[in-house]
This record gives C-alpha cells, structure tokens and sequence, in this order.
C-alpha cells in the first residue's frame, strides 16, 4: 500500500466515525426527549400513579357509603380516617356535599388537570350554615 492509499483509508474511518457519533446523539436526544416531553414516559408514570392513588380513595369512600347504607353510622369528615393514611392527598383532598374535591392552591397545574379530567371539581369557599351553633363558630373567626 502507497501512502495515498493510507491517507485515503483514514478519511474514510475518520469519516465513518464522525457520522457514526452524529447518527448516536440525534438517537439520544430523541430517546430523552420520548421520556422527558410532554406526553413522555415520566409524566404518563405520574399521571397513572396519581390516578390510581385518587381512583383508590374514591373506592374507599364508596365502600363507607355502602356500610352506611347498611345502618352503620357513616362520617365524611376526616379523610384521613376514611383511607387510613397519612400523605399529600389528606392535603389536597376533602369531602363536600358528599363527594370528593381538591383545594386548588394545593395542587399543581398538572394536578388540576388530571383531577378534572376524572370528574373531581375544586374545592368551594362555600361553608353552608345549618344550625344557630355553626352561624357562633363563624362568628368567632
């Protein structure tokens, strides 16, 4: 082999591995982008947990209806008595008028539109007053 042929073969393999590293980081960049964007892998992830997680609660509470309408006594105060934990959704999560609802400020914007998504509305500044006793707690706010 001459000299020129050396030189041409390692144009060549330069070259080769050149395109070779390009065609790489465009596949990397897509792959990232797949998991990381908007409808990537991640946020689908999040989005079924938080689903699931809220499906679960909603099941719980059903459950508390049907023993309710079996005679027993049935609270929709506390949450967390009703799902029997401690987390975020005791924070983000409250019973009105016998269904579940968000407090908006406490929930991000991903959140928001999840939980709408699944028929769950936002929490209401509505505190309805029934009783002569309610109208004295309010009163003392």
């Amino acid at each position: 082999m001459d000299t020129k042929e050396r030189k041409q073969q390692k144009g060549i393999t330069i070259l080769t591995l050149v395109i070779t590293v390009i065609v790489l980081l465009i596949l990397a960049g897509v792959t990232i982008s797949a998991i990381t964007g908007e409808d990537g892998t991640i946020i689908n992830a999040s989005k079924a947990k938080f689903r699931t997680e809220i499906r679960d609660i909603e099941e719980k509470i059903e459950l508390e209806e049907i023993k309710h309408n079996n005679g027993e006594d049935f609270q929709f105060g506390n949450l967390e008595k009703l799902i029997g934990r401690t987390d975020e959704y005791n924070e983000i999560l409250s019973m009105e008028d016998g269904k579940l609802v968000y407090d908006p400020e406490k929930v991000s914007d991903k959140q928001k539109e999840w939980l709408e998504e699944m028929d769950i509305q936002a929490r209401q500044d509505i505190i309805p007053i029934y009783t002569a006793e309610q109208l004295k707690k309010i009163r003392k706010w």
